[in-house]
């Protein structure tokens, strides 16, 4: 009987020293799954509002790893917003310091265009005289009013001007060569101009007549004609 129950045991002590390698991989395996969620969904963003959260993108912001974001951090961050009515995606960067301190969306407020309200989309006629060499980036990243002054290319007459975004989109303003040629005209595109004369050797021959201080004495109307050019 001593002989048997010394057999058991040392049959027994063998069995926990097989049983402790499973034991300690098991134990790895749970350590592992009970790590912090933080550390496998990236930043940490506790320090952020309950909004820069939700807008914070973390698709964009993988690389930046386990790292604390802090709500006055100078790090340039990715963001995203839903809000856009006709479903575009409104995207951006900037630190978080910044949106701290103003946490609206960019395209929402009208800061920056989206593509349901830029110029390309709201004015496409002038959007069309854009002038992509002399511009800043194109018709779909300003606003219809926006205060960029921008060049533009007549299509008309080929020449070049600048103005306001705004001016040309909202307050419906052209090219100021073409005006100049159709100012005065009639429905019928004749314009009506005034003949006058020179009296008694006045010294502003061959000058405009409306620059003669003196146009009572000096100058004389004498016909209107109706010119087509």
């Amino acid at each position: 009987m001593l002989q048997l129950r010394a057999l058991h045991a040392v049959t027994g002590s063998q069995n926990q020293e097989t049983a402790s390698p499973q034991q300690s991989s098991n134990d790895q395996q749970s350590q592992s799954q009970s790590q912090p969620q933080s550390q496998q969904n990236g930043p940490d963003l506790s320090k952020l509002s309950p909004r820069l959260q939700q807008q914070f993108d973390r698709v964009q912001n993988a690389h930046l790893g386990n790292i604390v974001i802090a709500k006055f951090s100078a790090l340039q961050v990715a963001w995203s917003c839903d809000q856009c009515p006709n479903g575009y995606p409104h995207k951006w960067v900037q630190k978080p310091s910044i949106r701290t301190a103003n946490d609206g969306c960019p395209f929402c407020s009208g800061k920056r265009a989206c593509r349901h309200d830029s110029l390309a989309t709201k004015s496409n006629t002038v959007a069309a005289s854009w002038d992509y060499s002399a511009n800043k980036g194109t018709p779909d990243d300003y606003t219809a009013g926006s205060n960029y002054r921008a060049t533009w290319n007549c299509q008309d007459c080929g020449l070049s001007w600048q103005t306001r975004i705004k001016s040309r989109a909202l307050a419906g303003t052209g090219c100021p060569h073409c005006y100049k040629l159709r100012r005065g005209r009639k429905a019928d595109g004749s314009r009506t101009i005034r003949v006058v004369y020179n009296k008694s050797g006045c010294s502003l021959i061959g000058r405009n007549f409306l620059t003669c201080a003196r146009q009572d004495t000096c100058w004389t109307a004498a016909a209107s004609l109706s010119l087509m050019h």
